[in-house]
């Protein structure tokens, strides 16, 4: 986002805010993906397969709130970011080339 923002607008003095915003936005996102399995409201943790670290428990609980929970995480955790990735770097492209083209 900070490339796209000085490339399209220009550095601007407002990064500081801009910042607090964005990581306040990151760590309501990590929480509402986080605490639902933790307290068993939509699936639930357990040991992976291979024992080395916890993931969603596939196996066992209410697949109905595993889905639910794994489309959420899908949309907003994947998808979203990733078309706005997209998004923001054919612009800053686009802008890129237009100043080429002025010069």
């Amino acid at each position: 986002m900070d490339g796209y923002d000085v490339v399209t607008r220009g550095y601007v003095s407002r990064v500081t805010n801009h910042s607090w915003v964005t990581l306040t936005i990151s760590w309501h996102l990590l929480f509402l993906f986080t605490v639902p399995p933790l307290l068993g409201v939509l699936g639930r943790y357990g040991m992976e397969p291979g024992g080395t670290s916890c993931t969603i428990d596939y196996w066992h609980g209410n697949f109905r709130n595993y889905n639910k929970f794994i489309l959420g995480v899908t949309m907003f955790a994947y998808l979203i970011p990733i078309s706005l990735m997209i998004l923001m770097l054919v612009k800053t492209f686009r802008q890129i080339r237009r100043r080429k083209v002025e010069l």
